[in-house]
């Protein structure tokens, strides 16, 4: 009973704060959904990701770069700045402001659109605005108005799931953060920093007792974490090439102790990092895969694993590579690509990183630590 009002108490805690409201209908101010004008030249690819304070889509190139005009769908009797179908310069994100109908309430939500996903990852850009590390990348696209710079929000992870517990703390103590230090290539840089941390009492009583560090192409659904966390990692966005390799950097050490302190991982059985990217198909309502299904459902096309990630004990950085001197790990496929369903963006890529590989279990080493850098996927 203890441990089911915990929960209780979680799920109202995240429910109160995901938004500026109290529990009057006619207080709220969400964006439901975007769409575009049926007339309108410009095509959704894919699903919008709609979180608290976010919306990241993909639109098909155009002539006119990232000149959009989004239309919305609102909380019974909100209002939005600007007004919904004002065309807008996207190729930096937009920030619109919803009120809700009794003029009390008001949210914030930054509206990041791009174009082709960046397929080249140097870790250099993240913000800090939530009280912990959040990576995007910034990507360049050639118009009829020169080259533009485009920010991409495409990298998620369990952050902001753990927040609650980490209340009070900075942001280089959650799983997923942003560190400087030497790279691979023997200078100072930046690079995604992944830590399996102690979720304390609160996280145990929750049967939560660990949370990996992990990294991802995707969104993170935190108000799904508590009910199902495997359905909380959400990911992949679309491409329009066909991958044929991953390529990068990492270092990996792994803990030694559980949660409550036990020597569980002895030098002769240790924790594991997870390295792997998953392309997969779209389906018709554009469901995408989650941390149940990423490397199991029939909609996956190809995989490209790292097997079996050593330990680098000498603070060396080492290459992704199944066999030394690949440099590299290809993708398999298990399923032929439909040519026409790739040019129309009808498939999805995820790049996922983890500082224990059972982290999903919520199973691994406390201090276990996996740093990546200058990560890319090679595509045909």
């Amino acid at each position: 009973m203890k441990k089911l009002n915990l929960l209780l108490l979680l799920c109202a805690v995240l429910t109160l704060s995901s938004c500026e409201k109290d529990d009057n209908t006619n207080s709220e101010a969400d964006i439901k959904s975007l769409y575009f004008a049926p007339e309108d030249n410009v095509k959704l690819i894919g699903t919008p990701v709609i979180t608290n304070s976010r919306i990241t889509f993909f639109v098909l190139p155009g002539d006119d770069g990232l000149m959009l005009a989004p239309q919305f769908t609102l909380s019974k009797g909100a209002k939005i700045s600007p007004a919904s179908g004002t065309e807008l310069d996207f190729s930096q994100p937009q920030v619109y402001k919803v009120t809700s109908e009794d003029g009390k309430w008001s949210k914030e939500y930054t509206v990041a659109v791009s174009m082709d996903m960046k397929l080249k990852y140097d870790f250099e850009n993240f913000e800090s605005s939530k009280g912990y590390d959040e990576f995007y990348e910034r990507a360049y696209i050639d118009t009829d108005k020169g080259t533009q710079e485009n920010l991409q929000y495409i990298w998620a992870s369990g952050n902001s799931g753990i927040k609650l517990i980490m209340s009070g703390k900075p942001a280089s103590d959650y799983p997923t953060s942003a560190a400087e230090m030497i790279g691979p290539t023997g200078e100072t840089t930046t690079v995604a920093r992944m830590v399996t941390r102690s979720t304390g009492p609160l996280g145990s009583f929750a049967g939560m007792p660990i949370a990996a560090g992990n990294l991802f192409i995707g969104w993170f659904n935190s108000s799904k974490a508590m009910g199902d966390a495997l359905a909380a990692t959400e990911f992949g966005f679309p491409v329009n090439k066909k991958p044929v390799a991953i390529k990068g950097w990492y270092r990996y050490v792994s803990g030694t102790k559980d949660y409550n302190g036990n020597e569980v991982y002895p030098a002769n059985a240790p924790d594991s990092c997870s390295i792997y990217a998953v392309l997969y198909k779209s389906d018709e309502n554009g469901t995408r895969l989650d941390g149940s299904s990423i490397l199991t459902s029939d909609r996956v096309v190809a995989k490209a694993i790292f097997k079996e990630p050593a330990q680098t004990l000498d603070g060396q950085w080492k290459p992704f590579e199944n066999n030394e001197g690949d440099g590299q790990i290809n993708f398999e496929y298990v399923t032929d690509i439909d040519q026409e369903a790739l040019e129309q963006y009808k498939y999805n890529l995820a790049v996922v990183f983890s500082s224990s590989y059972k982290g999903a279990e919520f199973k691994g080493a406390i201090d276990s630590e996996l740093l990546i850098d200058d990560v890319e996927v090679i595509v045909e």
